[in-house]
């Protein structure tokens, strides 16, 4: 097993080294100890091995096209890419765990995204998302599901290319949401949520729920139904405080912040 951590500094430089592949080519011969001449056969005769990859620039997907090949990936890193749609290859790559596609343009989600049956990690944070496809509640075997804002270390949201990055506007969640029954954390962190669907108490083993900086005034009873849940963030939202301690009594068992 080939674990190939691959950063391709460059989505800010322009002056970066080497195309894409070229790039690719040389960490896979060093990561591997092989000297192929070209990416076609590189990924060819190691896409079996190769487990992880940390790609983190391109200028365009077809100039990648090979890393769709590699049918053994369980980690993809696609951030900050410019992308304004989900590849619809990635359905290629049946084994994924992990997928990360935050900081792009996105504004909807493929429906064939449900094909990803052992996903388990999705990051879509910092796009331009306006709706989510119910065939997301496909996603069994999800834990972690990112549709906030991309932020550092220290909770600032990141930046690139001296501008500040996208973030979402979703304004509600399909109820298929509720299928999700693996999920541990979800981000809904600034978007422009009024009311959580009364499926989000399906998520029983939901430990952490991000809501800040929505439009949330009230949160249902049913929220009681999280036994699991641990955190609950509901800074920035035009919330009461009597109904801030309501939320507290029915989670007693919770740290709500607001």
């Amino acid at each position: 097993m080939i674990l190939l951590f691959l950063v391709i500094s460059g989505c800010c430089d322009n002056n970066a080294d080497g195309l894409p592949t070229d790039i690719l080519l040389d960490k896979i011969n060093h990561k591997t100890g092989k000297e192929y001449k070209s990416i076609k056969d590189a990924i060819q005769n190691e896409k079996y091995r190769l487990k992880e990859l940390n790609y983190v620039w391109f200028a365009d997907l077809s100039m990648v096209e090979e890393i769709w090949e590699l049918a053994s990936l369980k980690r993809i890193y696609l951030g900050f890419n410019k992308l304004n749609f989900v590849p619809r290859d990635l359905i290629k790559l049946s084994q994924l765990e992990e997928l990360y596609l935050n900081s792009n343009n996105i504004e909807t989600v493929d429906p064939l995204i449900s094909k990803l049956h052992k996903l388990r990690i999705l990051n879509l944070s910092s796009n331009k998302l306006i709706s989510l496809p119910p065939e997301i509640g496909m996603l069994e075997n999800l834990e972690v599901l990112d549709l906030g804002l991309d932020i550092d270390s220290k909770g600032f949201p990141i930046l690139m290319s001296r501008h500040l990055i996208a973030r979402n506007h979703l304004r509600e969640l399909p109820p298929e949401i509720g299928k999700l029954k693996k999920l541990r954390v979800l981000n809904l962190g600034r978007n422009l949520i009024q009311n959580l669907p009364k499926e989000i108490s399906y998520l029983v083993n939901l430990y952490e729920l991000n809501l800040y900086g929505n439009h949330i005034k009230k949160i249902s009873f049913d929220i009681s139904k999280l036994i699991k849940l641990k955190k609950l963030d509901l800074r920035e939202n035009p919330i009461t405080k009597k109904e801030i301690e309501r939320i507290k009594k029915l989670l007693p068992h919770c740290e709500v912040i607001f």
